[in-house]
Order: C-alpha cells, then sequence, then structure tokens
C-alpha cells in the first residue's frame, strides 16, 4: 500500500490496469475505482450490493465526532490570542490523527482488522493506544471551546446551539447538546486545516513565481497606493489579484470540473483568502531563503500525504515592502 504521494501511484495503476483495481493485503480485499462513471454505476446504480465499504478501523475510531468548516470565531466566538493558542492546537493535533488514520494501510491493523481485539499494552499495539490519544483529543476539541463560552458567549454559531438548549423542553438534552457540539465542530475544524493549506500553498507560489507577486503588487499600488490598505471595497477593482483564488484547472490528474461539489463555506473561504491576499501583497514582500554565503535556494515543492495534501513546510523571507509599509503595518498592530 503506498503511503507516500498515493494518488499519483494510483493514477498509475488506473494507467496501467484500468478504471477498477482490486487487489488483496493479507486477505483483506482493496478496491479502487479511476472514474466517476465507476462510482456512481457501483454506489448508486447498484448500491444495494456495493455501499458497504473497507472497514479501517483506525479511521472510524476517530471519526466519530465532527469533521469540515469555516473559523473559530464563527463556530464559538473566541478570538485566537497568539500562535500558541490552545485552541488552534487541539484543531491541528485532532487533525493531524484523522489525517494520519485516512491513508489506506498507514496502520496494519487496517490490514488485519483482527487486530483491533488484542490489549493495547500488548507489543504491536501501538495503534490502539494512539486511536485511544487522538480520541481522547478530538473530545476535548469538541467539547473545551463550547463548554467555554456557556452562558456567556459572544454570538456565534455555538452560542445559537446553547441558547436554543436553554429554551427548548421535551427532547434528550444530552443528546442535543451531543449534536450542537458537533455542528459547532463541523463548522470549525476543516476550514482550518484547508484553508492553512491555501496559505501555506499562496506563499510558495510567491517564492517561486516573483514575476505574479510583483503584478499583484503593482495592481495594489495603482488602485489603493500606499497610504492606505486594500480592503473589500477595493475587490472588483483588482481583477488580478481575484485570479489569485479562483479553482485551479491545470493541476488535477482528471479535471474535476464536473464533479465539484458545493462548500457550504465557499463565500467566506474566497473572502478570507482575498482579504489575506491582498492585505499581505499591499505591505510584503516574500522572497526565497538564503545560505550563509548570500546565495539564493531553489525551493522545491514537495506534497504532503494523508487525508489532506498541501505543501510540505519551507522557509522563505517576508519583509515590509518600504517604509510606508511599515507605518500600516504598526499602525494596524495598533488598533
Amino acid at each position: 500500500m503506498p503511503r507516500e504521494k498515493a494518488w499519483l501511484v494510483y493514477d498509475k495503476w488506473f494507467k496501467i490496469y484500468g478504471e477498477m483495481v482490486y487487489f488483496k493485503v493479507f486477505g483483506q480485499g482493496y478496491l479502487f475505482l479511476g472514474s466517476s462513471a465507476k462510482i456512481k454505476d457501483l454506489f448508486e446504480k447498484r448500491s444495494t450490493n456495493y455501499s458497504d465499504r473497507v472497514q479501517t478501523p483506525m479511521l472510524l475510531d476517530l471519526s466519530q465526532s465532527a469533521f469540515a468548516a469555516t473559523a473559530m470565531d464563527i463556530s464559538y466566538g473566541i478570538k485566537v490570542t497568539d500562535e500558541n493558542d490552545p485552541y488552534i492546537a487541539l484543531v491541528e493535533e485532532a487533525f493531524r490523527g484523522i489525517s494520519q488514520a485516512g491513508v489506506p494501510g498507514q496502520f496494519l491493523v487496517d490490514l488485519l482488522p483482527i487486530l483491533k481485539n488484542i490489549p493495547s499494552w500488548m507489543p504491536g499495539a501501538s495503534f490502539k493506544r494512539k486511536a485511544d490519544y487522538w480520541r481522547r483529543i478530538n473530545v476535548t476539541m469538541l467539547d473545551m471551546p463550547f463548554d467555554h463560552h456557556r452562558g456567556a458567549a459572544p454570538p456565534s454559531l455555538a452560542a445559537s446551539s446553547i441558547e436554543a438548549l436553554q429554551t427548548e423542553q421535551g427532547k434528550d438534552q444530552a443528546k442535543e447538546e451531543t449534536l450542537a457540539k458537533n455542528v459547532a465542530g463541523i463548522a470549525y475544524i476543516a476550514g482550518a486545516d484547508t484553508t492553512i493549506s491555501a496559505v501555506r500553498s499562496f506563499f510558495l507560489a510567491m517564492v517561486m513565481y516573483p514575476e505574479v507577486q510583483r503584478k499583484g503588487q503593482a495592481e495594489i499600488d495603482s488602485v489603493v497606493g500606499s497610504n492606505r490598505l486594500p480592503d473589500f471595497g477595493d475587490r472588483q477593482s483588482l481583477p488580478y489579484i481575484n485570479e489569485f483564488t479562483v479553482l485551479p484547472h491545470t493541476v488535477w490528474v482528471r479535471s474535476p470540473a464536473s464533479h465539484v461539489h458545493i462548500c457550504p463555506g465557499r463565500h467566506f473561504s474566497d473572502n478570507s483568502l482575498y482579504a489575506m491576499i491582498a492585505l499581505t501583497l499591499s505591505v510584503y514582500t516574500i522572497s526565497p531563503p538564503v545560505d550563509d554565503q548570500g546565495n539564493t535556494i531553489c525551493l522545491k515543492p514537495e506534497p504532503t500525504s494523508g487525508l489532506l495534501s498541501y505543501p510540505a513546510l519551507f522557509e522563505c523571507i517576508i519583509k515590509p515592502r518600504s517604509r510606508a509599509a511599515e507605518a500600516l503595518i504598526s499602525e494596524e498592530a495598533n488598533d
């Protein structure tokens, strides 16, 4: 089972063996489908026979709670204080476990499900200890931000849920509260991680394509000037900056154009990315790192493997563009 850049391996298999690739590992069968037509044929037209899926105990253990999302402020009304914020650390740790468990064959128990019955103290049962740890992280991630603002929450999704729980009678309160926590969690996890992926991709692109960065900065300078920061009122006048947030269309193994799902958080993420990109390019220049002799180090994009793939960590230099830019940064930081 491939663990690194699995999507490239799967695509190679499809080209060699066709759109349906089936094999067994330790008696556990795996079927990979290489086209939307095959997926619809098996899971829609013949779903009675084929709607069951391979059981991956590690992923199932870690997926009992909520996924997905948008942002901490919208979900809980919590203002993130700094990069060491405990809520953000919880999200990152929870998604790290989910991402690892989401790779088929990452843990031996996925290939030999009978191993899920062995005691956690036995040699080779580290997957059980990891699952227990990540399960506790997931529960804490759902409970801590929800409970922290109970009774005193600023406007947010969690606040609305708490208010509804206090006014509704005749329902299973424990069940309703669990549902409310999961809904708030859904509005909080995946969005955080996918946004981080987009932000990291943007900074890497600016390092690798400085001419694109300069063109974006020139557009902002001509429309906004150097005495203020761009805002949403400038968006229609910044067509080149808007192109930074369009859906990529040339980097897929297969075009997803006819199979794109509608994301409920698409407007939030689009606006957030526009603001981040416009504000960054207006006051900063992003450059590649240099070695001890001052020579430029060329970066090579390396995607991570897991449930969500994004650029691996890299170094870059971020500097204010000018004295005027420094003044704007200081003014914004003091507000």
